[in-house]
């Protein structure tokens, strides 16, 4: 490849942030050939086989634009998700880049902690669980369901203009050891109450109690 091919990227890195349970994430790369001979995306190599890319295949011509797409899939992943794409031209290694992508996979209910224990010699002081709905979601604790007679619970929110925060109180009631889940279960908290397929969808979290000898 000529040196006179040269590509400039309009930017190579890119962040989104996303809700855990999408199915993928699209985010495309796009540079300019500056140089006056075309230029041929030789291979493109991502960091993980979560990241599916998808690029230019013909030559580009002096002026043209060619792309980098990539479709990341995360999965069950929370949190920070930092992933590497390595492109290479044909001809020439000076102009191989690398493209960064950034997805923050956030959970759509935090729930700390999600169990809580009595052990051996604690007294029956309750213990909470807080909540907190993510902040684009108009949901809301719909019902808190206990299996057992061992504890009971209590629900607060914790701000009457904001329904997206609560804690759940755990009361221990007998003595010896116990296991149960609690079930917490969201819904939408602005409803049309409609049945069948325009039903809101709940959403289910199970948490876990238990108390030692």
């Amino acid at each position: 490849m000529d040196l006179d091919a040269q590509p400039e990227w309009e930017k190579t890195q890119r962040f989104e942030t996303v809700l855990k349970g999408v199915p993928s994430v699209d985010q495309r790369f796009s540079f300019v050939n500056k140089g006056d001979e075309p230029l041929v995306i030789e291979s493109v190599k991502p960091s993980c086989g979560c990241v599916v890319p998808e690029y230019s295949q013909q030559p580009i011509p002096a002026g043209g634009t060619g792309y980098v797409k990539v479709v990341f899939k995360p999965g069950e992943r929370v949190g920070l998700q930092r992933e590497t794409i390595r492109v290479s031209f044909e001809g020439n290694k000076e102009f191989s880049q690398t493209l960064v992508l950034r997805i923050d996979v956030q959970e759509k209910v935090e729930i700390h902690p999600q169990m809580v224990h009595w052990i051996r010699g604690d007294d029956f002081t309750p213990r909470e669980i807080n909540y907190q709905i993510h902040e684009s979601l108009s949901w809301k604790l719909k019902s808190v369901k206990m299996e057992g007679d061992a504890f009971s619970v209590d629900h607060t929110v914790l701000s009457e203009d904001d329904f997206r925060k609560g804690v759940i109180t755990v009361n221990r009631l007998k003595s010896g050891e116990h296991r149960e889940e609690v079930l917490l279960v969201f819904t939408e908290a602005e409803s049309s109450g409609g049945e069948g397929e325009n039903a809101p969808e709940d959403v289910e979290r199970k948490l876990i109690v238990r108390s030692l000898r």
